[in-house]
């Protein structure tokens, strides 16, 4: 992967992660919660980054940087939320934005 398109990448994901948290934060997201914990409980955090980053350099080859980009995305973050509405979220405003 060409060191541009890497620092674009790593850009990108801290931006998507960051807007989760402050979406988490806000009460945007986690409001259904369906264990009833607190939103906080969705404990995204730096090793999420790691995982993800992971995830794409080994499946950047096969399916190209931006669909592993989005791909990962769905695996470390929208599948751990439990509400039907933040899942929404997560697809219209944030994966819309990569």
């Amino acid at each position: 992967m060409e060191i541009n398109i890497a620092i674009a990448i790593a850009v990108e994901m801290a931006k998507l992660h960051h807007k989760i948290l402050s979406m988490i934060e806000s009460g945007e997201l986690g409001k259904d919660k369906l264990s009833g914990g607190d939103i906080g409980d969705y404990g995204f955090n730096m090793r999420d980054l790691r995982d993800w980053a992971e995830f794409i350099r080994k499946l950047s080859p096969n399916l190209g940087s931006k669909r592993a980009m989005i791909e990962g995305a769905l695996y470390i973050y929208r599948d751990r939320l439990e509400g039907v509405h933040d899942k929404e979220i997560f697809l219209n405003k944030l994966l819309k934005a990569i």
